[in-house]
């Protein structure tokens, strides 16, 4: 296996989780009430960076 395919599989093993915390963290901040639209905004704004695999 070739280095860069192992930093691939890496990559798409961090962007995974990643999208996993950040859906969870949403899901939290969007039950603890009032204010959390724009946490849940900046949420995506974290997974957008993750899904494109860039750390």
């Amino acid at each position: 296996m070739s280095r860069s395919a192992i930093r691939r599989s890496y990559q798409r093993v961090f962007a995974q989780s990643a999208r996993i915390t950040a859906r969870t963290l949403r899901s939290v901040t969007a039950r603890s009430g009032p204010g959390t639209r724009e946490q849940n905004q900046s949420m995506t704004a974290v997974e957008r960076r993750a899904t494109s695999g860039t750390r």
